[in-house]
């Protein structure tokens, strides 16, 4: 599999959806389990991995918002997030199976 993007990893894509849905750094952080620092790093390495400016930052405390771009690649993040739950839901069901515990245990 080819990638369109390289250095656009899920967890870029997971810090755009918390934002988006938060309003705030701080409040994707609490969402997510991390700092907000690392959030702001996780939009800016996002943000250069697409070459696009993709939240508009205000000074203090104030909230932050997507930009036309952002609201864009939101729409992908939440369809890539959504298919990556089913994924694991999906491979948690098959580990739980008594044919695939049979398999890996090699019977």
């Amino acid at each position: 599999m080819t990638a369109g993007w390289p250095g656009v990893e899920f967890r870029h894509l997971a810090a755009l959806e918390a934002v988006a849905r938060e309003g705030s750094f701080r409040g994707a952080g609490a969402l997510l389990g991390y700092a907000q620092p690392a959030i702001s790093q996780q939009i800016a390495a996002l943000e250069a991995a697409v070459g696009t400016r993709l939240v508009d930052r205000r000074r203090g405390r104030g909230g932050v918002s997507l930009t036309e771009a952002g609201e864009l690649l939101l729409a992908y993040a939440t369809e890539i997030g959504a298919r990556m739950r089913a994924a694991r839901a999906e491979l948690q069901a098959l580990q739980s199976s008594p044919r695939e515990l049979s398999r890996a245990s090699g019977s």
